[in-house]
């Protein structure tokens, strides 16, 4: 039984946290037209290319998420470096200075360079499909059917990182 214990200890103490970052996002109907949706999921749906102006509330979630779930989207996410760093290299998250680490056998912070040893089709720095696979284990996209809304959660290990996937998205 001790050692047992001492097992889930030492286990326990291995596990990295993760941290989580909520948001809720409504499709927004105006009075003025009903088409209208909140400003800021038209303009993701945009950068993915999706008209979501004249669709109904509940296809307009929809939308909204298969978009925010897209390669497209992934595509102009991956243009944000501080997210891709974040994303692609954390190596851990120093709690006592608030600091994400770096994995400096994937990226340079003080040169602000991918070093990572990769081959063929892959590059130093990654693409967006790369981006794309690792992205989804940090975020998910849930539309609660009753009310339209969009749970949107983003997980890392550090929590201001976490906020900023969402900030970001």
């Amino acid at each position: 039984i001790f050692i047992s214990g001492l097992i889930s200890a030492a286990y326990s103490l291995s596990i990295k946290d993760i941290y989580k970052s909520s948001a809720l996002l409504m499709v927004n109907e105006d009075k003025q037209s009903s088409t209208s949706i909140n400003s800021s999921m038209i303009g993701l749906s945009q950068l993915a290319g999706i008209n979501l102006q004249g669709s109904s509330s509940s296809n307009k979630s929809i939308i909204a998420i298969k978009t925010l779930e897209s390669k497209n989207f992934a595509n102009t996410l991956v243009k944000n470096d501080e997210l891709l760093v974040g994303i692609m290299a954390t190596k851990y998250y120093d709690k006592e200075n608030k600091k994400i680490i770096v994995d400096n056998d994937i990226y340079d912070a003080k040169e602000g360079e991918w070093v990572r040893e990769v081959s063929y089709p892959f590059f130093k720095k990654p693409s967006y499909i790369e981006f794309f696979d690792k992205y989804h284990n940090h975020i998910s996209f849930d539309l609660n059917q009753k009310t339209g809304l969009i749970e949107v959660n983003s997980f890392h290990q550090s929590p201001f990182f976490a906020k900023k996937i969402i900030e970001i998205t």
